[in-house]
């Protein structure tokens, strides 16, 4: 009996989605009817047999823009999955109202209620509905509050489909689930993590996040491009997405601060994968993004990390209630190296290597003495390296706790080399 609205962006394949939900549930031996406002039976059909889906008689098909003549067929076959494609496309014809406005789609809401409430047999209703422009359920704001559950629909910026509860009377919300397209069919990517790490991971510039605000923490990439200083006059861009630009801000202030590093005369890039169609807006990105934007400002390259933690104004990293979370979303994405705030006595799993970090100085050191330089222009090795190794041989005088750097150095006249001992191989 309860009633699920599953809104999405147009073409992001909600029907496509739903087409495969509701074989899957008539091949469970579920009795499913299919009330299609959009599109045609034949045209339904259609798509079923070029996704290579049989449609059995469990699965029932009824194309109609009125709604009177649907309520009909659903008291005739009393299905106990009903599916209603869209609120914008049937209308109930005794209120005469415009297709798609905000009172037609009120009408339709009531009686979809009073169809699944006072049904003696309790069906589960899906209503598919559209976005408006500020990418909420079109229609009245109560659209949302009227029903059981919101599942939102939309792709991410490298072509996958993530499904996300936005409410649920049930159980949590931030559920996800990542899809993406093969031909015509719409397959699960079981792994969202390892599919959105894949291909930057170990690069540079590029850190881990474990993100927890979702129901189930996911594990994002966090990418940063800063150029090389700028002259005066010459073009500077600032572009940040996938996250808040106060936490990009906060982040590239505060690295100042602790590195020396200037960010005003750069141009500079920072990307995330937004979860759905939201932002990562985390306190504890700051540190990850300034893991970012260092590595990526002095071309150090680090093992594929994890990093995680809120810095605060006087750059101390502040304590984290959700470490064990991150830990355990962290060791199943498969990376082995994590940077955050000190464990305060928990445990962290095996096969992962934990370095504690308590302020931002503490971060810059381990990624300068820690990195391996990857210039851009080859002839710049000698000159940068050795600017970079003495700042390594400053931070080995004042380690910061908890820390076992041994670098050992070697040079000659006519090359510049370094062998790192890292203390956090596995």
């Amino acid at each position: 009996g309860n009633i699920v609205l599953f809104t999405g962006e147009e073409g992001v394949g909600k029907s496509t989605l739903m087409l495969i939900v509701l074989h899957a549930l008539a091949m469970f031996g579920h009795s499913v009817l299919y009330i299609t406002g959009e599109e045609t039976k034949d045209a339904i059909e259609m798509r079923f047999h070029n996704m290579a889906l049989v449609i059995s008689k469990r699965l029932n098909l009824y194309a109609t823009k009125s709604w009177e003549p649907a309520v009909a067929e659903i008291n005739r076959l009393k299905p106990h999955v009903i599916l209603v494609d869209s609120l914008q496309r049937v209308s109930v014809t005794s209120q005469p109202y415009p297709e798609g406005s905000d009172e037609a789609v009120a009408a339709l809401m009531r009686s979809i209620d009073a169809v699944v409430k006072r049904s003696s047999w309790k069906p589960a209703m899906i209503v598919i509905g559209h976005l408006n422009a500020k990418g909420e359920a079109a229609g009245r704001r109560a659209v949302r509050h009227d029903v059981d559950m919101n599942a939102h629909f939309v792709s991410d910026d490298m072509g996958n489909r993530v499904l996300r509860s936005r409410k649920s009377r049930q159980g949590p919300s931030g559920e996800i689930a990542y899809f993406r397209f093969q031909g015509s069919k719409l397959v699960e990517v079981a792994d969202a993590s390892a599919a959105l790490l894949a291909e930057s991971i170990g690069q540079i510039g590029v850190v881990a996040y474990p993100a927890v605000r979702l129901a189930r923490p996911v594990v994002l990439p966090v990418e940063a491009h800063v150029s090389a200083p700028k002259e005066q006059g010459e073009p500077r861009v600032k572009r940040v997405t996938g996250i808040p630009d106060r936490v990009f801000e906060d982040a590239a202030d505060l690295l100042f601060d602790a590195s020396g590093v200037k960010f005003s005369d750069r141009s500079v890039r920072v990307r995330a994968p937004r979860i759905g169609d939201e932002e990562i807006d985390e306190d504890a990105c700051t540190l990850t993004v300034c893991l970012a934007l260092l590595t990526s400002a002095e071309r150090l390259l680090l093992p594929p990390v994890a990093c995680f933690g809120t810095v605060s104004p006087t750059g101390r990293i502040q304590s984290d209630a959700a470490i064990e979370q991150r830990l355990t979303a962290v060791k199943r994405a498969k990376i082995n190296l994590v940077i955050g705030p000190p464990l305060n006595g928990l445990s962290v799993p095996e096969g992962l290597t934990y370095h504690p970090v308590t302020s931002l100085r503490d971060l810059v050191e381990v990624a300068r003495t820690r990195g391996v330089f990857q210039p851009d222009d080859p002839a710049l090795v000698a000159i940068r390296e050795a600017t970079r190794r003495k700042k390594g041989r400053s931070a080995t005088e004042h380690p910061p706790s908890g820390s076992a750097y041994s670098p050992n150095v070697s040079t000659t006249d006519d090359e510049v080399s370094e062998t790192l001992t890292p203390p956090w191989e596995v």
